[in-house]
């Protein structure tokens, strides 16, 4: 029978109530047939059938109502165990143990295994052995607590994978049939783990940068007053934590800063930033540092003031080096302006990124270049700039005011001037920043000087040429000077070579009447006597001949000449046929007497002479110690010790004694020396030490 006529509602409530489901029934029955005839029934046929037929309606009633019950409660068990098996969270039942007894899907995939396979196993064997004692203590805590216990623990996921988990649990009643068992939550809290593990790195790192910073850091609240400062602020000041926190910050002022502290401070916290702030501020010592300020404001959510954060530099050593700079610079200009040499600061930068497009263009050898296309030295010329001249410089070139130089700097050139400007170049060129040279410098009225230039590229500058420094001593007086005792000591020296002349021819004729009375006498008390009269004779043609070779020292003025030139010139006059000759000196030129030539004559003479056998003579240039030694040679027998004092005494040796004496004088004359520093049987070794600023390089090597 169905009644789908009567609502769910009403059947629920009929079946709950006895007499409004039988009058129910009874309507039921009512509408589905009309009531029964009495005439041929008896009325109580009539009430068991009627009775019957209410019945039969009420179990029907009652199995519906029955039948939509148990779908529900199969639609909520299977919703139940959706919501179990599918939660965020794996449910465990276990026993006081750790034997797992029930576990949701969740929970299986936590643990990478199927659900048979962890039935029945302790859950101790998924864990870490560092977390077993940790869930041990949780089983006990839980087991008769009547509490929720919660742990964390390390367990293993499908074997080898490692995770961090959450555990909440707690026993169930004792009334319930579960009851001893522990059922409980277990979440996978790695991301919260490595996210907390990552914070606490970072906030250590933060702890360590702040309190290990170089810089020193503090801040202020609102009335000044110390929230923090790091461990660099206290080293620097002296003081212990607890004698800054929460003082004011102008009780480590000196006495005059307090006020500007005071002035400064509002304006600060209005501002919101300010930057090189400078603070005299007292060490517990009582020393005085100058500090320079940074800073920011720190503000709360609604924008209000919460604190400062300043960081600041001790300058007291750097204001110092200041204040000498300025100082310096001072007397540097003082002594610029007011110095009896000329002097010019250049600014050289147009004419190196000249030379750089040069060498972009695979012309490195500027020498080769500037003599094929001399016009380019003239071209440099006006590229440089002057940036300020001395008032001797002035004086020197005849100029009225700075500007006129400052406009072409060529205006002050004559034609021999690009001569030495272009070697300026080259040897700036090849990395040499110092220059020094003969040249000649123009006036505006258009006579031409004599000078001594030196140039050098100011430290610092050397990869932009930006500045360079020029001095220059006009040597006009003493060029002329030097010319009429050229002319003088010309004279003399005619004079004296008459004079030699003579008293040589005198020597001979005496010799020779010497000679003639020797052999004429047997007297032996006579022939003595003549004997001591021919070594006088001897001595004095000696003498004279002294002074011919003497006379031309120092009469030309010393020039730069290239040292191997000058080593093989001297060297082509004597046969070399068995002897190799090599020099290792390239482009370097040194200032000398135009006699360098004799004095490297002398040493090959000294070889040929007492170093036989030989087999080589080598020439060798070395910069040391600022200035440049150079090195004559050969693999024979060597000087033993003894001669070595008196090497270069006039008048020692088997010849005339004069080589070397007057190698020595010739290179004396520009402030070159000369040592014999060979070893006895290892072949003599001539050094020669050439000052600072006595030899250059004649192009770029």
């Amino acid at each position: 029978m169905s009644h789908n006529s009567q609502n769910g509602e009403e059947q629920n409530i009929s079946c709950c109530d006895p007499a409004l489901l039988r009058r129910k029934a009874e309507e039921i029955l009512k509408e589905r047939m009309p009531v029964p005839s009495k005439d041929n029934i008896c009325a109580d046929e009539v009430a068991l059938v009627h009775e019957l037929q209410v019945h039969q309606i009420e179990l029907d009633m009652q199995n519906e109502e029955l039948e939509r019950a148990r779908s529900e409660a199969e639609m909520l068990h299977e919703k139940f165990v959706d919501l179990y098996d599918f939660a965020p969270v794996g449910y465990f039942t276990i026993d006081r143990i750790g034997t797992i007894l029930e576990v949701n899907l969740t929970g299986c995939l936590l643990l990478g295994q199927e659900r048979q396979k962890v039935i029945g196993r302790r859950l101790q064997t998924f864990m870490l052995p560092g977390s077993i004692p940790a869930f041990n203590l949780f089983c006990r805590n839980v087991t008769g607590s009547g509490t929720k216990e919660i742990c964390e623990v390390e367990l293993f996921s499908d074997g080898d994978k490692r995770f961090f988990a959450h555990v909440e649990g707690t026993e169930m009643p004792e009334k319930r049939e579960d009851s001893g068992k522990i059922r409980m939550t277990i979440s996978d809290i790695t991301l919260r783990r490595e996210a907390e593990e990552s914070l606490r790195e970072s906030e250590e790192r933060f702890h360590i940068l702040f309190e290990q910073s170089p810089i020193p850091y503090q801040s202020l609240d609102a009335d000044g007053r110390f929230l923090e400062v790091n461990s660099t602020w206290l080293d620097l000041l002296g003081y212990r934590r607890d004698e800054v926190i929460g003082h004011w910050f102008g009780d480590f002022l000196v006495p005059e800063h307090v006020s500007r502290f005071k002035r400064n401070f509002p304006e600060f916290k209005k501002n919101k930033i300010t930057s090189d702030i400078e603070f005299l501020m007292k060490n517990k010592d009582g020393s005085i540092i100058l500090t320079s300020f940074d800073g920011k404001v720190g503000l709360n959510p609604d924008g209000s003031f919460k604190q400062t954060h300043c960081v600041f530099r001790d300058i007291t050593e750097k204001k110092q080096v200041e204040e000498a700079l300025i100082e310096s610079e001072k007397r540097y200009r003082a002594l610029f302006e007011d110095s009896p040499v000329s002097l010019w600061e250049e600014d050289f930068s147009a004419v190196k990124l000249w030379i750089d497009s040069k060498n972009a263009e695979g012309i490195t050898d500027l020498k080769a270049y500037f003599s094929r296309h001399p016009e380019d030295v003239r071209s440099c010329a006006r590229m440089v700039r002057v940036n300020g001249i001395n008032s001797t410089t002035k004086a020197l070139i005849g100029l009225k005011s700075e500007e006129d130089c400052y406009k072409d700097l060529s205006a002050t050139f004559s034609d021999g001037s690009y001569f030495t400007f272009k070697d300026e170049i080259i040897l700036f060129a090849a990395g040499i920043t110092h220059y020094q040279g003969i040249g000649v410098i123009k006036t505006l009225s258009g006579e031409e000087k004599d000078i001594l230039i030196h140039c050098s590229v100011v430290p610092g500058y050397e990869k932009t040429w930006e500045k360079v420094l020029v001095s220059i001593v006009d040597l006009t007086d003493r060029v002329a000077m030097e010319r009429s005792l050229r002319q003088a000591n010309s004279k003399l020296n005619l004079l004296s070579s008459i004079t030699r002349h003579d008293i040589l021819n005198g020597v001979t004729v005496l010799l020779g009447y010497i000679d003639l009375a020797s052999e004429k006498t047997t007297n032996p008390e006579l022939k003595c006597y003549l004997n001591n009269l021919d070594e006088a004779a001897e001595t004095i043609r000696h003498q004279i001949e002294f002074t011919k070779e003497y006379q031309e020292i120092g009469v030309n003025a010393a020039a730069w000449q290239n040292v191997s030139d000058v080593a093989v010139t001297a060297g082509s006059t004597f046969n070399r046929d068995h002897v190799i000759l090599t020099t290792r000196c390239g482009d370097i030129e040194i200032f000398a007497d135009p006699l360098l030539q004799k004095v490297f004559y002398n040493l090959f003479d000294n070889a040929f002479r007492y170093a036989a056998p030989f087999t080589e003579i080598t020439v060798t240039c070395e910069r040391r110690d600022g200035g440049l030694s150079v090195v004559f040679a050969d693999d024979g027998a060597g000087i033993s010790d003894e001669d070595k004092k008196k090497l270069f005494k006039r008048g020692f040796g088997k010849h005339t004694g004069l080589g070397l004496f007057l190698s020595r004088e010739i290179l004396a004359i520009t402030g070159i020396t000369i040592t014999e520093n060979g070893e006895p049987g290892k072949g003599a070794r001539f050094e020669m030490t050439v000052p600072k600023g006595g030899y250059r390089f004649a192009t770029k090597s």
